[in-house]
């Protein structure tokens, strides 16, 4: 049989499709497979509290190192935020994690006040193994953007992932609250 250049060519898309319908069909295999083996649940009990505690305690030394300067801040969040972090500030702005370092490091941002309270927290995981905290709190801040002066009184979540021993954002999100809103 004589190869034509489409020949080839349609030769190829049936390939293509026949590895793509494969790997398909593998996703729902394993999906079917595996659901219900390994379903994250909102955890409740001791576990849950000393990881709620200790996803407090990250979120208060964040505010520590932004109070800490510049340098502080990034060197800690450089470890604390997930290579692929979703970071979208007060300012709207969608920000990843080399971004987002180079404007502290450059003092394009600057911490001058925070201050974070009620915070609520909500641990996941796989029977006593916590992996996944989203915690909201009000974050009052006053910070220097590319030489403006913000104001900000805000309502902020963040979803933490447990990496090893360390918990690390890998999701970070500021809506600001309207002066309307009653204040706590």
């Amino acid at each position: 049989m004589l190869i034509t250049p489409a020949n080839y060519f349609v030769s190829e898309i049936a390939k293509r499709t026949e590895h793509m319908i494969r790997g398909i069909v593998l996703v729902l295999f394993l999906t079917i497979c595996l659901t219900g083996v390994a379903t994250a649940q909102e955890m409740t009990g001791a576990t849950a509290e000393v990881a709620k505690k200790e996803v407090i305690t990250w979120e208060n030394t964040k505010v520590q190192m932004f109070l800490a300067g510049n340098t502080a801040a990034a060197d800690w969040l450089a470890g604390a935020l997930c290579d692929g972090v979703a970071y979208t500030g007060a300012d709207g702005i969608l920000r990843g994690k080399a971004q987002f370092l180079a404007e502290l490091r450059s003092g394009g941002r600057t911490v001058q006040t925070m201050k974070h309270h009620d915070f609520e927290v909500h641990v996941y995981g796989v029977g006593n193994t916590p992996h996944t905290a989203i915690v909201t709190f009000i974050g009052e801040e006053v910070v220097e953007l590319n030489g403006k002066t913000n104001r900000w009184h805000d309502r902020a979540t963040d979803v933490l992932i447990k990496d090893g021993n360390a918990w690390r954002v890998a999701a970070h999100q500021v809506t600001l609250i309207p002066a309307s809103e009653p204040q706590k």
